[in-house]
């Protein structure tokens, strides 16, 4: 028989259970009350007698809300009502209100009764606007965060430019001609996921209906320069195994099309003042301040990509020593890449976001001290010098982006000890020489895109190897000599172009293993023609009367 002692603590601990549910529901009906009613419709059936567990997107453990996701719902609340009622539930662990059109300024509460929250999701909300010192205050506010996105949403630290509209409706123009990649709203589907400086890829627009957004997207699964149809969406193709290299990213800069000539860039970023702007998440910009985010210690991932930052990368970023996600990606950020963001060994980073920005110099010797790192994305800016053979000591690094720079020099051989590297993205930049023999000991690669550089010689035979190469773009380079039949072991490949190189010989036989696999319409080069009249069953009919090498 259980000791009075213990029977009455069990109910002592059921009161306060019970006391902290009901506190709970009464905070989530506060929180319903202040929804307007066009953001109701899927908050209208709960009340508070059925208790917080049942409100929707709401998880319990132990009859306790410990988790609410809002994500996608149309709330159309103020940022107001979320600090006066949903950072108050004690237990609250993780917040999503991703995209639920979430407004207003970003202001932290007196006081953060939900001591235990780890992750916020504001992202996606355009209209949420505030300073980096409204963070920092939210930051205080909830001590215990560890994970922050801000993706999306009008984070700066100034105030609007004179062209600020005084209201953000729904029918604002959504897309603009401006040159400047601070007018790009990111609510608004782009060019592939990155802009403008692909623009000259796509072709200019002044509204949706010019063109529309599935036919600029210009990747490699999606080529702008091609009417054939795309592995991605063809029912017979297999698709590249695993995640893309950009769906581990937050703001996932899309990987270069196939089309021969890179875009021009202007070489340096634009003035706020001068920019065109007529999206609701283009009124702000600013430094981020050397300071920001000090009061989040145990911070791990920060997520600020398509906001509206300028200046440099702060150097005090790398004085979070729990930091695993650094994503800055799709701002107007210049200036190096801090070589201090990596001068921790035992540093916890394990993903690099910033691509799309004004970034320049070399990238620093000192990334390679981030040995946890598995994806770094710096493409889409202005870096320039060789590849660091550094580089080759980041044994876990999948995702090696580089794409669109201004990089020189011969690809290092020392990139072979990236035994589980699996997308190496390269193109557009000014890479000389052959490709290294050594990579072929890198066999989870599965997606090389090596499009619009200097290389020469041969293509390598090796290629046929990687049991797991579902990508190979090695377009518009100065490769020579026939094309490797060994191309025609590789079980995985879906998407093969060798277009405007100075290959010879005729098309192995042995690329018919791929034939009902793989697009080989884009197997294409200079000068010989196929006849259209063309039987062979290498040659699938797409590719009939194209010319090849």
């Amino acid at each position: 028989m259980a000791s009075p002692r213990l029977v009455a603590l069990l109910v002592l601990f059921l009161l306060v259970v019970a006391s902290v549910a009901a506190d709970d529901a009464q905070l989530l009906e506060q929180f319903k009350a202040a929804v307007p009613p066009p953001g109701q419709p899927d908050l209208r059936r709960w009340t508070a007698a059925d208790g917080a567990c049942k409100f929707p997107g709401a998880r319990c453990q132990a009859g306790r809300l410990t988790s609410l996701s809002l994500a996608g719902v149309p709330l159309n609340a103020d940022f107001r009502a979320v600090a006066a009622s949903l950072l108050q539930l004690a237990s609250l662990e993780e917040l999503s209100l991703r995209g639920a059109n979430v407004s207003g300024a970003l202001a932290a509460p007196p006081r953060c009764a939900a001591a235990k929250l780890r992750a916020l999701d504001l992202s996606g909300n355009a209209g949420l606007r505030g300073s980096v010192a409204d963070v920092d205050a939210l930051a205080a506010a909830c001590a215990g965060l560890r994970a922050l996105n801000l993706s999306g949403a009008a984070v700066g630290a100034s105030k609007p430019t004179s062209t600020t509209p005084t209201a953000w409706g729904r029918d604002s123009p959504r897309w603009t001609r401006s040159t400047s990649p601070a007018t790009r709203s990111p609510a608004t589907p782009t060019c592939g996921g990155w802009w403008p400086r692909a623009r000259a890829r796509c072709g200019a627009w002044t509204s949706p209906t010019t063109r529309s957004p599935a036919r600029c997207r210009t990747s490699p699964t999606a080529p702008a320069s091609s009417t054939s149809t795309s592995p991605a969406t063809s029912s017979t193709a297999r698709s590249p195994r695993g995640r893309s290299p950009t769906a581990r990213a937050s703001s996932r800069s899309t990987s270069p099309a196939t089309t021969s000539s890179a875009p021009s860039r202007p070489t340096s970023p634009p003035s706020p003042r001068s920019s065109r702007s007529i999206s609701p998440t283009n009124n702000f910009s600013g430094d981020l301040p050397a300071d920001a985010f000090t009061n989040l210690p145990h911070l791990a991932v920060l997520s600020l990509s398509f906001n509206h930052f300028n200046g440099t990368v702060p150097d005090t970023l790398a004085a979070l020593p729990e930091l695993e996600v650094l994503d800055l990606s799709s701002n107007t950020f210049s200036g190096s890449i801090p070589s201090s963001l990596c001068r921790d060994p035992n540093a916890a980073l394990r993903m690099l976001y910033l691509q799309n920005n004004y970034l320049s110099g070399a990238i620093p010797d000192s990334v390679s001290n981030c040995t946890n790192l598995e994806s770094l994305d710096l493409s889409l800016n202005l870096i320039n010098g060789s590849l660091p053979a550094s580089l080759g000591g980041l044994g876990n690094l999948r995702d090696l982006i580089l794409w669109q720079n201004e990089l020189e020099g011969e690809i290092p051989p020392s990139l072979a000890s990236m035994h589980m590297l699996e997308h190496l993205i390269l193109d557009y930049n000014g890479l000389t020489g052959a490709i290294p023999l050594e990579l072929a000991k890198c066999k989870e690669l599965n997606w090389i895109s090596l499009a619009s550089n200097r290389l020469s010689g041969p293509i390598p035979s090796w290629f046929g190897q990687l049991s797991n190469l579902a990508i190979l773009k090695l377009s518009n380079n100065s490769f020579s000599g026939p094309i490797p039949p060994e191309l025609g072991d590789c079980q995985s490949l879906v998407w093969l172009d060798l277009n405007s190189n100075q290959l010879n010989g005729s098309i192995p036989p042995e690329l018919a293993k791929q034939s009902g696999k793989m697009n080989v319409g884009l197997v294409i080069g200079r000068p010989v023609c196929v006849p259209p009249q063309t039987t062979s069953s290498a040659v699938s009919a797409a590719a009939r009367g194209v010319c090849w090498s």
